[in-house]
């Protein structure tokens, strides 16, 4: 009889490498966070935003976040709190403290805004003061990672935007979007800017003005040297031209920002330092507010930024839809095998799909051919629950029904598969399961007789080489075989499902 001693120094192995230590913690791993240098006005609040940095990129489990203001700030009538129901966080005076449960931040070579609290000063807070303003990020595993920014209290302006009217422009055609923003405060705004925080991909800007800066055709933001006297609104007009491949009919909308030049600045430096385009500056005219009045220069802050942007929908007329083909896949595999099928959906146009110009991307249906199991999922697919996607939740295999969608931009020509690794557990000649694509605008889908396509699994009758009986097991050779490539590697995992969060401006 054979020693088992060697198969159990294995089992104890692996299990020693497959379980964590009592009170392990999570390393750093190159963890950073930032926030921003900051000004705020007299009686105003602003927003300061958490950064979180990491190469490479991980998600890492929260613990909480907190905020603290230096004593120069408390004592001078500056408080740190935040402006929305958040039941999760405690303090508001000197100190802010969110606690998370489950809750994973996204930390990325490029920086992401992971979460924000806001900055505000009583009316008696002397111009000029200044402090600081840390915040630390606490991860569940132990993980303590600090920022630091300056605060500054700077003469307050009140900018406000002045709404605008609803546009509208056929695929291919020029129209101008109109601007206004109005001094409401006492003092004379010295200098502002104008960003773009948000605008369709469809948007293409005109003359590209020398004080604007553009990133390809798209406008990034806009400096003006000019001063805003109190109680004066000024105007200006943005050429645009809707791009000919534009789905039509469909709302379009775009957002812009005023800021003070101070916190115009600061606003690019966020942007620089989160991987944004700056964008380059036009070599046409110079763009200006009408009219123009001459003053003095000074640092100034908005003494509210909730009211500083200018929010224009367009209205695309016209009819200019797009054409999605599926695409299915045929594979073959003898029972005990991993196959893959790559189905996907094409984009024949004449219009792009963007995520800009429709309440969400294309999606499509996969149904997972008899005999078979799915053992990976693709990225953007999940599986359908009660009839629907569970989208909210990570993806799992072995479901008879997955929902699949594409990525936010989609040019007309296109295409997008989804790479399933289906396992043969039975071969069935001519096994089938439909998959259908269905458009993200709804009618601007122009043609549907081919929305439909098969994953088709042995055709042809299949290899035959499992006899059509189920695969019940693992074969005892792939498990010694992993064991001991763990032993060799030194090393083993776990893999964890977890729900990821992501803050959005």
């Amino acid at each position: 009889m054979k020693s088992k001693f060697p198969i159990m120094v294995l089992a104890g192995v692996l299990v020693a490498l497959l379980s964590p230590a009592p009170g392990q913690a999570q390393a750093p791993a190159d963890l950073r966070v930032e926030v921003s240098d900051t000004v705020v006005a007299p009686g105003g609040a602003t927003r300061i935003w958490l950064r979180t940095y990491s190469a490479p990129a991980q998600s890492v489990q929260a613990y909480n976040v907190s905020y603290r203001i230096s004593q120069s700030l408390v004592d001078a009538g500056v408080t740190v709190d935040i402006d929305y129901d958040t039941p999760n966080c405690t303090g508001g005076v000197a100190t802010l403290s969110c606690s998370f449960e489950d809750e994973f931040f996204d930390f990325t070579p490029s920086g992401e805004r992971s979460h924000w609290a806001v900055l505000k000063a009583a009316t008696t807070v002397p111009v000029g003061t200044e402090g600081t303003i840390t915040a630390t990020f606490r991860g569940y595993h132990d993980e303590v990672v600090t920022g630091v920014a300056d605060v500054t209290v700077a003469e307050g302006v009140s900018l406000v935007a002045v709404p605008s009217p609803t546009l509208s422009a056929q695929p291919g055609g020029a129209f101008e979007v109109p601007l206004s923003v109005r001094n409401a405060g006492a003092n004379v705004a010295d200098g502002i800017g104008m960003s773009v925080d948000r605008s369709a991909w469809a948007m293409q800007a005109g003359t590209h003005y020398r004080n604007c800066r553009y990133d390809a055709d798209r406008l990034v933001s806009c400096r003006f040297d000019q001063q805003l006297q109190p109680g004066t609104a000024y105007r200006l007009a943005l050429p645009y031209q809707l791009r000919s491949n534009t789905i039509a009919p469909v709302k379009l909308g775009a957002d812009f920002t005023w800021r003070t030049a101070a916190q115009h600045d600061g606003y690019l430096a966020e942007e620089k330092a989160l991987g944004k385009p700056a964008g380059t500056a036009g070599d046409g005219p110079v763009l200006r507010l009408e009219p123009v009045v001459s003053a003095a220069a000074k640092r100034q802050a908005d003494v509210d930024y909730r009211d500083s942007t200018s929010r224009v929908r367009i209205a695309v007329t016209g009819r200019n839809g797009v054409d999605l083909v599926a695409l299915g896949a045929e594979v073959d595999g003898d029972a005990g095998d991993v196959v893959t099928a790559a189905v996907g959906v094409r984009n024949d146009g004449p219009a792009v799909l963007d995520l800009d110009q429709s309440t969400t991307v294309a999606r499509m249906l996969v149904s997972v051919p008899e005999g078979t199991e799915v053992v990976t999922v693709p990225a953007r697919c999940r599986q359908v629950v009660d009839g629907v996607p569970a989208w909210n939740v990570p993806a799992k295999p072995g479901a008879a029904q997955y929902g699949c969608r594409t990525s936010n931009h989609l040019e007309v020509g296109a295409s997008e598969k989804f790479r399933f690794g289906l396992r043969v557990n039975r071969v069935i000649a001519g096994a089938n399961g439909p998959v259908q694509v269905t458009a993200a605008c709804g009618t601007c889908e122009l043609d549907k007789s081919n929305d439909k396509a098969l994953i088709v699994v042995n055709g042809a009758g299949g290899s035959g080489g499992g006899g059509g009986l189920p695969v019940t097991g693992t074969p005892v050779a792939a498990v010694v075989g992993g064991a001991l490539l763990l032993l060799v590697a030194g090393a083993g995992g776990i893999l964890l499902t977890r729900r990821r969060t992501r803050f959005q401006a």
